[in-house]
């Protein structure tokens, strides 16, 4: 076996090595043969160059000694290291297989797409595939990126499928600007979504691009300085909402929106009188608690007597219960004396909550305290 390393130069190029490769027979060049057979003319690009230019290359035996097949191995680490002393450019794949680093022409690419439309591969073929491809982890299992790749990935898909570079693009859909008018005109958005037969991210999506944080049209709400001004006057942000026809997120974010753009500070950490929204014509936790023992009046009923939320009646009166001044219902007896009429009685907690017109966990609560402080 006579085994060397060969190359093709380029005559018209100042004999540039333009292609090297192995040879188990170069004695008798054999593959030199192999490229110039019209047989394998598509075996390799380069067959077809040299065929088409057989006057231009000029074959040259680098290297070539007898040997075995140790020798043909140590051939092609030989080839290796001459494909990356002389960079040829042809076979210039690592070992001189494969095609690593060749860029097919635009009108080859649209020969290949051509020539593959409309092929379907059988449900036999994919299940090979798949069999085939399960267990094996993906190209980029395991690699870890540096923030400079991981930027250059980032820039090279901003703007890919932006608008028409989408495949899903709607062209049928109207633009932004005229999907703005005809929502700021009252129709919704689920209405534009079922007249344009789309989803309402795609509405919302072309919306935001003409809104940028205007919020929700409605031409039946005042400005926003108006709002503030009925608020500061004493309706709630509810009462505005009902008033209005909106919902309350809406009024509460225009509120925002307006003492943001005059610079109103709003301490969230203030309470009480300091509180920027402090409702001074309700009366003091005190003074509800006697008012609500009086007259027996609910924590509902407080709120709608003051115009408040109940939730603030309910705050007032917590802060005096939590201070221990003073407890609710106290026109109800003790619980050693609910205790003695309970057991020495035909009455249940329920008729007792409604003998002293109040809750029946009143009742409960004073009762199980009864029995724990006589260790029942």
């Amino acid at each position: 076996m006579n085994v060397g390393i060969y190359c093709y130069m380029d005559s018209l190029n100042d004999n540039e090595i333009v292609y090297i490769g192995k040879d188990s027979y170069i004695g008798r060049h054999q593959r030199s043969k192999d490229h110039l057979t019209k047989s394998r003319y598509n075996d390799q690009p380069f067959n077809r160059i040299l065929q088409n230019n057989p006057n231009r290359y000029i074959y040259k035996v680098l290297k070539s000694w007898d040997g075995d097949n140790y020798h043909e191995n140590l051939a092609s680490v030989l080839e290796i290291i001459y494909i990356r002393r002389y960079n040829p450019k042809y076979n210039y794949t690592i070992g001189g297989d494969g095609r690593l680093g060749s860029r097919l022409t635009e009108e080859h690419k649209q020969k290949i797409s051509e020539a593959n439309k409309g092929k379907i591969v059988s449900k036999e073929t994919r299940e090979k595939i798949s069999k085939a491809n399960k267990g094996k982890p993906g190209p980029n299992k395991g690699k870890k990126f540096s923030k400079e790749t991981r930027e250059k990935i980032s820039k090279s898909k901003i703007g890919l499928y932006k608008d028409e570079k989408n495949p899903r693009y709607r062209p049928d859909i109207p633009s932004p600007q005229e999907l703005y008018e005809e929502w700021k005109s009252g129709t919704s958005q689920k209405e534009l979504m079922e007249k344009y037969n789309c989803g309402d991210a795609t509405i919302k999506r072309r919306l935001r691009k003409v809104k940028k944080g205007d919020g929700r049209y409605n031409p039946n709400i005042p400005s926003n300085e108006i709002l503030f001004k009925e608020w500061q006057g004493g309706l709630t942000q509810k009462e505005l909402a009902n008033k209005y026809g909106c919902s309350v997120s809406q009024i509460e974010h225009r509120m925002r929106t307006y003492k943001e753009e005059n610079n109103i500070s709003v301490v969230k950490t203030n309470h009480g009188k300091n509180a920027h929204n402090f409702r001074s014509d309700i009366p003091r936790g005190e003074e509800l608690i006697d008012e609500m023992n009086k007259y027996q009046m609910s924590y509902k009923q407080l709120a709608e007597k003051y115009r408040c939320s109940e939730s603030l009646i309910n705050h007032r009166i917590r802060k005096i219960k939590n201070k221990k001044i003073i407890r609710r219902f106290t026109h109800v007896p003790s619980g050693e004396d609910l205790l003695k009429e309970y057991e020495n009685s035909n009455y249940t907690q329920k008729e007792l909550a409604e003998k002293y017109n109040c809750t029946i966990d009143c009742i409960k609560g004073r009762i199980r305290s009864a029995r724990k402080n006589k260790h029942y």
